[in-house]
């Protein structure tokens, strides 16, 4: 029995006898004619652009022997010039490479002797003011001068004893207070010309100057107006504190020197001076 399909609602014919070629029939149920020999012709395949292989993958044949080792030369050349960028052959700046190593250094010393100059304007203020005005003193202090008077002098000799002696240690710290704020502003030029490398002897000579034990004799007259406050807290026969604080201020800026001094002796920072020297 030969059965057909209809193309056009599927449904399917079962009649008696085969129907022979040419010849049509009509579906029953949707009334189409039809011939239920013919076969659906072949689409004809559309037409390749260049895009449609644009991401294709292909199948290439293998390389051949001078390709392979053509291919193998030019890996070892990249791989060279990798390595070359590692072993940083290349020249590099070596004025950014002095101002990275001295920043931190060299920052600090400046910091310190900023602090240094501040704190022995203040201790200049503190000393010229009972030298420029004059105080008042209570009764309780007049009592107690008076007493010491009748301990050792008469009243006029101690008086002027004293006076005296109160004048020139305020004088004597007031100058020393000027030094201090000469000495380490000497210092911080040091330190501003060693962040641009503009002077290698500049950079040198603060770092010695905050080395040199001259400079720890002037700690003291700096930061008067904070040894006065201790020895108004502690009292004028406690000096273990203040001297203590002296000591921790000079072992700093020991310190600090001798840091700005080793950072100086580097051959990458010498190196670094010496090109901004030659490009200025």
């Amino acid at each position: 029995m030969a059965v057909y399909k209809c193309p056009k609602c599927s449904a399917t014919l079962k009649p008696a006898n085969p129907i022979p070629a040419g010849k049509k029939i009509k579906c029953p149920k949707c009334e189409q004619i039809f011939d239920p020999n013919a076969e659906a012709a072949p689409k004809p395949a559309p037409a390749k652009s260049d895009d449609d292989d644009l991401y294709a993958v292909k199948d290439e044949p293998p390389p051949s022997e001078e390709e392979a080792a053509d291919d193998a030369d030019d890996g070892k050349k990249k791989y060279s010039l990798a390595d070359d960028l590692a072993k940083k052959k290349i020249p590099r700046n070596k004025k950014m490479i002095a101002q990275a190593i001295g920043q931190k250094p060299s920052n600090q010393m400046l910091l310190t002797s900023s602090i240094v100059c501040l704190s022995a304007i203040l201790s200049l203020m503190v000393v010229l003011w009972p030298l420029v005005f004059q105080t008042t003193e209570s009764p309780a202090e007049k009592a107690k001068a008076k007493a010491k008077a009748k301990a050792k002098l008469t009243a006029p000799e101690a008086a002027a004893v004293e006076s005296f002696i109160t004048t020139a240690v305020l004088v004597t710290v007031a100058v020393c207070a000027v030094a201090a704020f000469l000495y380490n502003g000497l210092i911080a030029v040091g330190a501003v010309k060693m962040q641009s490398l503009e002077s290698y002897r500049w950079a040198m000579l603060g770092s010695v100057l905050m080395i040199l034990p001259l400079n720890w004799l002037l700690v003291g007259p700096a930061f008067w107006w904070f040894l006065s406050i201790l020895r108004w807290i502690l009292g004028e026969e406690e000096m273990i504190f203040p001297m203590f604080t002296i000591f921790a201020i000079s072992a700093w800026t020991f310190s600090v020197g001798l840091w700005n001094l080793k950072t100086l002796r580097n051959p990458e920072v010498i190196a670094g001076f010496e090109e901004s020297q030659a490009s200025a």
